[in-house]
């Protein structure tokens, strides 16, 4: 789920509470796409091949924003647009945005989604063909568009402009699976071949811990 990954939770919860020294942190922080939500353990849908690679983002005061309250949540944001190199294959429906410790591999530290966002209202079964969101702001009002629920993508095909959406499942080979009331529904952006330099904001929420 968008927000702290579950490795910096415990280190915080351990360092504040419990007395455990605070991992040591590299100078850098790393920027990731993932093409599903790369969950709160981290390791989920990152893109691979096509010249991909993470982009490096210096830990500094020039570089994000004052934390400051965003709906009940304390957000920062990167001050400069993070810019991944120009794709040699295509990298496919990208949903997500992550910032680890590494330039590979390495921890999850927050991930956030790309993309006009929203939530589900109701939870739906892997065989349901329509869903109710919290809102519509932002997502396409005519014309059929894909959607992304955790790591199923699935194309709308009624109902846009509303928040009652038909949509087809299992699209683009993914596969049709159960989705709980308040998990995230994302409108990906799909990077082929050859898009120039593919370029993304990235917020990183830090949510209440209880």
């Amino acid at each position: 789920m968008p927000g702290k990954s579950t490795y910096l939770t415990d280190a915080l919860l351990n360092h504040v509470l419990r007395g455990v020294a605070f991992p040591t942190l590299p100078a850098n922080v790393f920027a990731g796409l993932h093409t599903a939500d790369p969950t709160d353990a981290g390791g989920v849908g990152e893109v691979t091949g096509g010249a991909y690679a993470r982009v490096s983002i210096t830990r500094a005061t020039g570089s994000f924003a004052v934390p400051a309250d965003n709906a009940g949540v304390r957000r920062t944001s990167n001050s400069a647009v993070i810019t991944y190199p120009t794709p040699t294959a295509a990298w496919g429906y990208i949903g997500f945005q992550s910032l680890s410790d590494a330039v590979t591999a390495g921890n999850l530290l927050y991930s956030a989604p790309i993309g006009p966002s929203t939530t589900l209202v109701t939870g739906i079964t892997a065989g349901a063909t329509s869903l109710t969101v919290a809102s519509a702001a932002g997502f396409p009002t005519s014309g059929n568009y894909v959607i992304l629920h955790d790591a199923e993508r699935m194309l709308v095909t009624a109902g846009q402009g509303t928040t009652t959406w038909t949509m087809t499942r299992a699209y683009d080979g993914t596969t049709a699976a159960a989705h709980s009331a308040g998990s995230f529904v994302i409108q990906p952006r799909l990077i082929n071949s050859g898009d120039t330099a593919p370029s993304f904001a990235i917020s990183a929420m830090s949510v209440d811990e209880g």
